[in-house]
């Protein structure tokens, strides 16, 4: 597993909390996965297939968090072949953002909505919620490169990984709507 991310490898082994990885989708987009849904890179998506198959060997839960469309989102897995991954379970996205869905959601699973005050966070807030249940232990893989998350129903720490690796580049849409897979 020498091509993996130091930063994931430390992570795995750092504690015996319940751990998460989320992924922002525009990294898997924007990491050749694919381009206009044509131009699918192998080495890229072998990349992503063994950090996925790592994940599950060390029972890690992981997510995607994304602002496509549920269609966009099934067809570039489907191209990319990494629908074995993932399965589409939920979707909050809409042409616009609807804090209503997102407050009854917050309300009905008992989460504090306060944790809307990150805007900066929140879409990998509520990937960790909808996984269900907010880990003690994250690892959001993001436009920053890597930044471990300790998370409550109150607060959300965040401490960046400055001299992890980078996975690609992404736009991280932070104001838009929930669209979630989960192994």
């Amino acid at each position: 597993m020498n091509t993996l991310p130091t930063a994931v490898e430390n992570f795995v082994s750092s504690s015996q909390f319940m751990k998460t990885v989320l992924f922002e989708s525009e990294l898997f987009a924007n990491y050749q996965v694919h381009v206009g849904y044509k131009n699918i890179s192998e080495n890229a998506v072998s990349g992503w297939i063994e950090l996925l198959e790592y994940l599950k060997a060390n029972n890690i839960a992981f997510a995607v968090v994304t602002a496509h469309s549920k269609d966009e989102l099934q067809e570039m897995l489907d191209q990319s072949g990494l629908n074995n991954y993932f399965n589409l379970e939920n979707s909050f996205f809409s042409e616009k953002r609807d804090d209503g869905v997102i407050d009854q959601y917050f309300n009905e699973n008992g989460l504090n909505r306060k944790l809307l005050q990150y805007p900066q966070l929140c879409n990998f807030a509520f990937a960790a919620a909808q996984l269900g249940s907010l880990p003690p232990s994250c690892l959001a893989i993001c436009s920053n490169g890597f930044s471990k998350m300790s998370i409550s129903s109150t607060t959300m720490k965040t401490v960046f990984a400055n001299t992890a690796p980078k996975i690609g580049s992404f736009v991280v849409h932070h104001e838009q709507p929930l669209l979630k897979l989960t192994a």
